[in-house]
C-alpha cells in the first residue's frame, strides 16, 4: 500500500531565536520571540539588534500534529540559508548552496520526509542573505511545474499603422507580456497579457502593441512568469519585425483559403503552394477563410500557422479572415478568442504601404434556423450584419481608407462572379457593398476583390459577364457588367476537380499589382498584370467563359 503524503502547515505558533544556535538546538524548542507565518515573513523584523547581512543567525521553531504514519512534505525558503531539522533528524540543508534565488516563496525547495502519526517538533537553523532575511514555509504543489515552454510561434498579426499583435502558444498556462523595442535603441518596453491589471494565465497569448512608429523596425521577445520561480523569463529568441509604412508603394503578399483537407494532405498542399510563391520573401500571408470544415483553433495553430511561421511568420505577419467553416464546430463561438482583428471583431481596414485593405466577414452561407443544420442554429444574422453594415458606413469615410492611393477587398465570398448553391452570401454582400463599390462610378472604387469559398478557381473581368475559370462554372445570380473591379477567388476541394486548392502571390508597385496563381501542386494557373487604372494585362491565363446570370438569383 502507497505511504500517503501528508501536506504538513505551519501557520502558527513559531518561535525565532536570534543568533547563533547552541547545542542540542534541533531537539528542543527554546524560548524566543512568537510570531504567526503567513507564507513568508522578514526576520529583519524580528530581531532585538541590527542583523548583520551574509552573517546573523537564528533558529526557527514550530510543533505540529500528525494523525497518521506517512510521507510529510512542506515547502521552505530563505535569504539566503537554512537547514531543517524534524525531531532532531535533518531533511533539508541549503547551506553549501543558497535559496537558488533572491525571490522567497514556499516553493523554493519542496521537502518530503517520512514521519509517525503524533506530536513533532520542527527546528530551522537560518542565515541571513545581504539583501534582506525573508523566510518562507507553506503551502505548495507537490511536483514543481514543467519549465515554461513554447509550443507554437510566434507569429505576427492585425499588421496596421503603428499596430502589430504578436500571437504565441505555450505547453502550459502562463503570464506572458512582449518586451519590444526599436532597433538601434537600449531601453525595452514591456506590454502585458492581462486584464485589469491581472496576467491571464493561458496557454494562447494574443498581445497588441500600439503606438508603433511607421515604417520602423522593432526587436521583440516573448517574456513569461516562471510559474515556481515567479520571475520574469525569456521564450525562444529575439525576433524582428518592420511597421506598415504608409508611403510604401511595393508590398508582396501570399493568399489562400479553402484549405479543408486532412492535416497531413493540407500541411503538404500548402507546402507546394508556400513553395512555388515564394512565399517566403512575401511581406505578409493571408489565409481567407475555411482553413477547417469546422474551427479547430489547435488544428489552425499546429497546421497552417506553424507552417507559416517556417516561411517567416515571426517576422511577417498573417491576416486571418473569417469564413462560414469558421463558425462551425465545437468551438465555432471561439473565434474572437483568438483571432480578432485589432477592433475586437471579425471585419477591420487595416493600411498597409499606400493600400487600405477591407477585411470583411461575409457570414455563415445558409441563415439562422435553416432545418437540418444545426451549426446555424446559434447565429443571430440580422444582429451581426446589421452591426457590420454600421461599420462599414463609418469604416468608408475614415481617413485610413479614404486616404489610400489603393483599395483592397478580402472576403471569404463576393458579391458577383459567384454561384452559391445556399443562394445567401452573394446577396448579403451586394446589400452590404454595392452602395459603395458597385456602378458605373462607384463611391469608392476598387482595384481587387480576394475571395475563396465556391471552391472553384475563378477570376471576373471587370465591366463584362466573362468569368475565367478551368472549365465552365456555374451560372452566378448577377452579371459583373456594373462592376468595374475584379473579383480574384481561389480554388478548393471538390469532385472531379483538376484544381483542389489554389493560392496567389501577390507583388504591389507604384504602378499596380502583378499576381501569380499556382494550383496545389504548384502548378502556375496565371499570370497577371493589373494597373492601378484597372487595365489588366493577361500573360498566362485560363478560358474566357462569358456566363449570363441566373435570372432566378
Amino acid at each position: 500500500m502507497e505511504t500517503p503524503v501528508l501536506y504538513t502547515r505551519f501557520f502558527y505558533d513559531w518561535t525565532f531565536v536570534q543568533g547563533k544556535p547552541e547545542p542540542g538546538w534541533e531537539c528542543q524548542r527554546r524560548d524566543g520571540k512568537r510570531f504567526r507565518l503567513d507564507a513568508c515573513i522578514n526576520l529583519d523584523k524580528l530581531c532585538d539588534t541590527p542583523p548583520v547581512p551574509d552573517v546573523e543567525e537564528g533558529v526557527l521553531y514550530a510543533d505540529f500534529e500528525v494523525g497518521e504514519d506517512g510521507t510529510a512534505f512542506i515547502g521552505l525558503g530563505c535569504n539566503w540559508c537554512l537547514e531543517a531539522y524534524c525531531d532532531g533528524a535533518l531533511i533539508k540543508s541549503t547551506f553549501d548552496t543558497g535559496n537558488g534565488q533572491s525571490y522567497v516563496f514556499p516553493c523554493n525547495h519542496r521537502v518530503f520526509f517520512p514521519i509517525t502519526a503524533g506530536h513533532h517538533l520542527m527546528a530551522i537553523h537560518v542565515r541571513r542573505g545581504r539583501d534582506n532575511w525573508d523566510f518562507a514555509c507553506g503551502y505548495t504543489t507537490l511536483l514543481a511545474p514543467p519549465e515554461p515552454k513554447l509550443t507554437y510561434g510566434p507569429w505576427l498579426t492585425n499588421p496596421d499603422a503603428g499596430k502589430m499583435t504578436i500571437a504565441f502558444s505555450c505547453e502550459t498556462p502562463l503570464g506572458a507580456a512582449i518586451r519590444y523595442r526599436k532597433v538601434g535603441e537600449s531601453d525595452w518596453q514591456t506590454v502585458w497579457h492581462h486584464r485589469q491589471g491581472q496576467c491571464i494565465r493561458r496557454t494562447y497569448h494574443a498581445i497588441a502593441l500600439t503606438d508603433l512608429e511607421p515604417g520602423m523596425e522593432y526587436d521583440y521577445q516573448i517574456i513569461v512568469i516562471h510559474p515556481d520561480k515567479y520571475i520574469e523569463v525569456q521564450l525562444g529568441e529575439t525576433h524582428r519585425f518592420r511597421v506598415p509604412d504608409l508611403q510604401r508603394h511595393s508590398y508582396s503578399f501570399f493568399f489562400t483559403a479553402d484549405l479543408q483537407f486532412p492535416l497531413e494532405r493540407q500541411h503538404l498542399i500548402l507546402g507546394k503552394m508556400l513553395e512555388a510563391a515564394d512565399a517566403s520573401t512575401c511581406d505578409f500571408f493571408v489565409l481567407d477563410g475555411d482553413v477547417n470544415s469546422a474551427f479547430l483553433p489547435e488544428d489552425v495553430i499546429r497546421g497552417p500557422f506553424a507552417q507559416l511561421c517556417e516561411h517567416g511568420a515571426a517576422e511577417k505577419p498573417i491576416v486571418y479572415v473569417r469564413g462560414n467553416h469558421e463558425m462551425r464546430g465545437e468551438h465555432g463561438d471561439r473565434f474572437l478568442d483568438f483571432f480578432a482583428t485589432n477592433i475586437g471583431t471579425t471585419y477591420d481596414v487595416i493600411r498597409i504601404g499606400d493600400t487600405a485593405f477591407l477585411l470583411l466577414d461575409s457570414w455563415e452561407d445558409k441563415p439562422a434556423k435553416t432545418p437540418g443544420h444545426t451549426y446555424c442554429q446559434w447565429n443571430m444574422d440580422s444582429w451581426f450584419l446589421d452591426a457590420e453594415t454600421s461599420w462599414l458606413k463609418t469604416a468608408m469615410a475614415d481617413d485610413k481608407w479614404t486616404s489610400a492611393k489603393r483599395r483592397i477587398v478580402i472576403c471569404h465570398s463576393a458579391p458577383y462572379s459567384h454561384f452559391d448553391g445556399c443562394r445567401y452570401l452573394p446577396f448579403v454582400l451586394q446589400k452590404m457593398t454595392d452602395p459603395y463599390f458597385e456602378g458605373e462610378a462607384p463611391a469608392s472604387p476598387l482595384n481587387l476583390w480576394l475571395a475563396g469559398h465556391v471552391h472553384r478557381y475563378l477570376r471576373s473581368i471587370p465591366g463584362t459577364d466573362d468569368i475565367v475559370a478551368e472549365v465552365l462554372p456555374p451560372a452566378p445570380f448577377k452579371g459583373g457588367k456594373t462592376y468595374k473591379y475584379p473579383v480574384l477567388t481561389v480554388g478548393g476541394p471538390g469532385a472531379k476537380r483538376n484544381i483542389q486548392a489554389s493560392c496567389f502571390r501577390v507583388d504591389a508597385d507604384e504602378d499596380g499589382f502583378t499576381i501569380k496563381a499556382w494550383d496545389q501542386d504548384g502548378k502556375l494557373l496565371e499570370h497577371l498584370r493589373y494597373g492601378n487604372d484597372g487595365t489588366c494585362n493577361e500573360i498566362v491565363s485560363l478560358p474566357h467563359f462569358t456566363i449570363l446570370p441566373d435570372p432566378k438569383g
